[in-house]
């Protein structure tokens, strides 16, 4: 089904002039057109600049949002992204938003696709997921073409990229550099109740590569990428925030000083065979190594009134490096075998396996200040891992009548993860030793203590093994007609596993447990037409819990922070519901979408919190709780006015979260369930007028919230935010254009007054282009009124934050573009 339903209706594009006799007429039919349950949309319904990519068009579509990393449209997240039906840069989202130029683009097509497993063997597994497929114009096919990006401005920004790709029906290659120290243009008018201004964390420095090369012919279909990417960040953070417990809430301060660094190289391929009609060959590799680094020192004052400015519980000043190195490599093989007899009929065999292999440094130094008593202490922590994880399974699908289909799966899969940790407690020799302000694992290590290895802490040393073998049987009966199709059936899935452990001071532990999950599932789907249909879709799952949660050893890198495993914590059951409406009347450029969704968790990982009022310590230990739920919902209209140059979007939508936790009360020596409630509402709404040279777009939103604690009533939060803004475009004689925007955004009922102000964000650009289109010239400034606000809201199950950043906000910068256009 569609996601993007919904957007087609505004959007339509420039059609040619019309000239009759001393009159001009412009027919403006909407972009749209349906295809089943897919929407096609083109980008020549927007004005775009000369070198606007994939990424600056999807911003101009009412209901999407991309932050940078996350694309998504009215909160669902969209998975992958596709280019002429194929993976592109393995699916990521990011590398393909900002190497696919706007204007190459025919149409951008939506819809969920199937999983390779179920594209493949005809069975439905339920692994649908949203993707965006682009369609690239043939005229820019079968040619060289790319672009190269250079900018610099004031205060010290600059941005830089380098694109080069050649498409054809048959093959697919593209080269792909780029870095940067500033945020986009509109991410600063982003408005949403949890960030403030920019809502940016910190001056981060990013660099990414990537090369890709995809094949395609009637036999055999293969691609493989690679793709590079790291941040450097530097964060000098300020906060607040309050925790709720079973005795009461909790008051912190902090002020941080942070380094932040992130490698991530990855490779994929797949290779998919078909030697005949009959027997098709899929292989999937995957690798990747990622390293993340940090280095603080938070200095966190605790009270127990919201008076942070008077005498805290203690003081606790830390400083602490992380390092963490991680390979992770997998391999998927499938064969899948259709009948020559009957139609229908197949046999799939699928195998996976894969692990991973990592460590975890880290080097940490804290002083604690209690009212009549200080600690203080120096450590070295080493946590070695790996995992792996696989997997076997065969697949049936057999028809019974007509319409009628016979699917089973039967999977077997197993998961191993062991750890160590060797804990050094420096203490008695570490003298004036503290972790150096590097991210450099090499001079960390050198700058330990001599001696260090005698240290070590045999009751914090340990290590780990867990095990998890999970047979999973599922059947069903598939019933497929042109205007109705229904998958019914159950699954079955015995969970055996093990967890054993032990530290140098204590005996050998070992746990078993098993567990039978039994569930019901059901597809349904009607389609009354091809613009009007609807679907149900239960399903349910099993989840795991983290090996880290399951040992039973006290963690002591933080004497304020403490976590304790449990053994015998089971595994978590979901149950989904999904109900969905679609309806869109291309003639009349309307549509309207409406879903509901539902879940319910068994079982749910959660933690027993512990606080200790005498030194405002937490000690955390895993368990399962049942009870949690939520629902959430959405509900769009788009209309276009025929004959006219206006459109409108909206979007309403709105959540409500029940979450349960145990909080320990130390008072009558028992756990106690804390519920807290969240609900959100927010609309959106925009109406749009296009001209040929003209542009402009007004906007509104509101959103609210409401979270609240059952167990500590005072424990509540309702905040509310709106926004009104407009944005213009005007193209200028002898090839110049103008963008414009301002937002003006309200925020009140924050909890902390830091966060209820009003204020207005300003963007501008101006551009010319020249040498015949290919290069352009353009100078950008943001947030023209020097807002500079970086705030960061936080409202979680148990704490409520607000955190101010460092970060760019404002910036004047110069571009020159560069277009290849060779054969």
């Amino acid at each position: 089904m569609t996601l993007l339903l919904l957007l087609g209706s505004s959007m339509r594009a420039q059609e040619p002039v019309l000239e009759l006799e001393a009159s001009r007429v412009v027919a403006m039919p909407p972009a749209m057109k349906t295809a089943g349950d897919t929407l096609i949309i083109s980008p020549a319904a927007f004005s775009l600049e000369s070198d606007a990519m994939l990424e600056d068009f999807l911003k101009l579509i009412p209901g999407l949002e991309f932050d940078g990393k996350t694309l998504t449209l009215y909160g669902r997240k969209i998975n992958k992204l596709l280019l002429n039906g194929r993976l592109y840069f393995g699916g990521d989202i990011v590398s393909g938003l900002k190497n696919i130029s706007a204007d190459s683009i025919e149409s951008i097509r939506t819809y969920e696709r199937q999983s390779d497993f179920s594209r493949l063997s005809g069975i439905d597994d339920g692994e649908e997921e949203p993707v965006l497929d682009v369609k690239i114009k043939r005229s820019f096919m079968e040619a060289w073409r790319g672009h190269a990006k250079m900018a610099g401005g004031l205060p010290s920004n600059y941005r830089g990229s380098l694109n080069l790709s050649k498409i054809s029906d048959t093959v697919q290659t593209t080269i792909a550099a780029g870095a940067q120290n500033v945020a986009g243009l509109g991410y600063l008018s982003k408005t949403d109740l949890n960030r403030s201004g920019a809502g940016s964390r910190g001056d981060a420095h990013t660099r990414d590569a990537g090369f890709e090369y995809a094949f395609k012919n009637k036999k055999l279909e293969y691609d493989a990428s690679v793709r590079y990417n790291a941040t450097n960040a530097q964060k000098d953070i300020d906060s607040y925030s309050r925790t709720v417990y079973a005795n009461g809430i909790t008051y912190y301060h902090s002020l941080e000083d942070q380094l932040f660094r992130k490698r991530e190289t990855s490779a994929q391929g797949t290779v998919e065979w078909r030697p005949n009609k009959y027997l098709t060959l899929y292989a999937k590799p995957t690798f990747s190594y990622t390293g993340n680094d940090n280095w603080r020192n938070p200095l966190t004052g605790t009270f127990n009134t919201p008076d942070t400015d008077g005498s805290p519980l203690n003081t606790n000043e830390r400083h602490y490096a992380t390092l963490t190195d991680r390979v992770r490599g997998n391999v998927v093989l499938q064969l899948t075998r259709r009948s020559q007899s009957k139609k229908g009929r197949s046999v799939s065999i699928r195998l996976s396996a894969g692990g991973s292999a990592g460590d975890n440094l880290n080097f940490n130094e804290y002083f604690v200040q209690y009212k009549s008593s200080s600690s203080a202490k120096q450590q070295y922590v080493t946590s070695p891992w790996k995992d792996s994880d696989v997997s076997a399974q065969v697949s049936l699908n057999e028809p019974l009548r007509k319409h009628f289909f016979l699917q089973l799966i039967i999977n077997a899969r197993s998961i191993t993860h062991g750890m160590d940790r060797d804990f050094y407690s420096m203490t008695p020799i570490a003298g004036d030793w503290s972790p150096s302000r590097t991210l450099s694992k090499s001079i960390l290590v050198a700058g330990l203590p001599e001696g260090y290895i005698s240290t070590l802490d045999p009751a914090l040393t340990s290590s780990g093994f867990y095990r998890s073998n999970i047979l999973t049987v599922t059947t069903n009966i598939r019933y497929v007609k042109k205007k109705f199709n229904i998958t019914a059936g159950a699954t079955i899935k015995p969970t055996w596993s093990k967890t054993s452990y032990s530290t140098m001071d204590t005996s050998d532990g070992k746990t078993d447990n098993y567990v039978c999950y039994a569930a019901p599932f059901l597809t349904l789907r009607y389609n009354k037409s091809k613009q009007n249909f609807m679907s149900l879709t239960y399903r349910s799952s099993i989840n795991t819990p983290r090996p880290a949660n399951l040992i039973p050893v006290r963690t002591g890198t933080n004497p304020n922070s403490v976590r304790i495993g449990n053994p015998d914590l089971k595994p978590s059951f979901s149950h989904r519901i999904n109900i969905k409406y679609d309806f869109s009347k291309p003639t009349a450029g309307e549509s309207l979408v409406g879903e509901v969704s539902a879940q319910i968790m068994d079982n749910a990982f959660t933690s027993s919190t512990e606080y200790v009022p005498e030194t405002g310590g937490r000690i955390y230990r895993s368990c399962n709780i049942s009870g949690n739920w939520s629902a959430n919902g959405n509900l769009t209209f788009n209309k276009t006015f025929k004959g006219t140059p206006w459109d409108i979007a909206n979007t309403l939508s709105g959540a409500f979260f029940n979450e349960n936790s145990y909080l320990y009360n130390s008072t009558i020596k028992k756990d106690e369930v804390n519920t807290m409630h969240r609900t959100s509402l927010s609309d959106r709404f925009t109406l749009t007028g296009r001209w040929p040279r003209f542009n402009i777009t007004l906007k509104a939103g509101a959103d609210y919230f409401k979270g609240r604690s059952l167990l500590r009533s005072e424990f509540q939060e309702e905040p509310h935010a709106c926004m009104a803004g407009t944005e213009i475009v005007i193209k200028l004689p002898r090839s110049f254009r103008c963008t414009m925007s301002a937002d003006y955004i309200s925020k009140g009922n924050y909890t902390y007054e830091s966060l209820n102000r009003d204020y207005v964000l300003m963007n501008a650009t101006v551009s010319k282009s020249f040498l015949k289109g290919k290069a352009t010239l353009r100078a950008e400034a943001t947030d023209l009124l020097g807002q500079d606000i970086n705030m960061v809201h936080g409202f979680s199950g148990m704490t409520i934050s607000a955190s101010e950043y460092n970060g760019t906000t404002r910036y004047l910068l110069l571009h020159f573009i560069y277009r290849f256009t060779g054969k």
